[in-house]
């Protein structure tokens, strides 16, 4: 059985674009783009680099992602926080719903350092961390697909 490989998302999927302005950018951290996404085990994405830092969630299903020529596994409720600057390739072998976030800032490379050195990667969120983690996505969420307002120091807040 063949498998047709796509970089596109399953009908019900969302993305947003965020444009920051030169305050959010010389100052803060910002978004890029942010999706909730439904795939199939055909959704694989490999790029040499797109200029910004990436966390995906995984709400439902698994996703594995390729480091230094190994694939690791990221189950439900796990988060990884990848370095797009850098090659890299994920995807799933099965169906999975994730929530993913593109970011970048004047501190994003110390934000992705300390917290790559600090905990493991992926690292898995406990049921406390991830009603956190809902509302500041959603939060940001409501922001980037216009249903609220705010400023970019409450967005950077989110993200962190």
């Amino acid at each position: 059985m063949s498998h047709n490989i796509t970089t596109d998302p399953l009908p019900g999927s969302h993305i947003y674009f965020h444009t920051p302005t030169a305050v959010a950018k010389n100052n803060l951290l910002y978004p890029i783009c942010m999706g909730d996404f439904f795939c199939d085990n055909n959704y694989l994405i490999a790029r040499d680099h797109f200029d910004s830092f990436l966390l995906i969630y995984v709400e439902e299903g698994s996703e594995f992602i390729e480091k230094s020529g190994k694939e690791i596994l990221i189950r439900k409720n796990d988060i990884i926080f990848l370095d797009c600057y850098l090659p890299h390739r994920y995807g799933t072998h099965s169906n999975m719903r994730i929530k993913w976030l593109h970011f970048d800032g004047f501190s994003a490379r110390t934000f992705f350092s300390f917290y790559s050195e600090k905990s493991e990667n992926p690292f898995h969120i406990s049921s406390t961390d991830s009603r956190s983690l809902s509302l500041s996505w959603n939060s940001l969420y409501k922001i980037l697909c216009g249903e609220e307002k705010s400023n970019e120091f409450w967005i950077s807040k989110y993200i962190t």
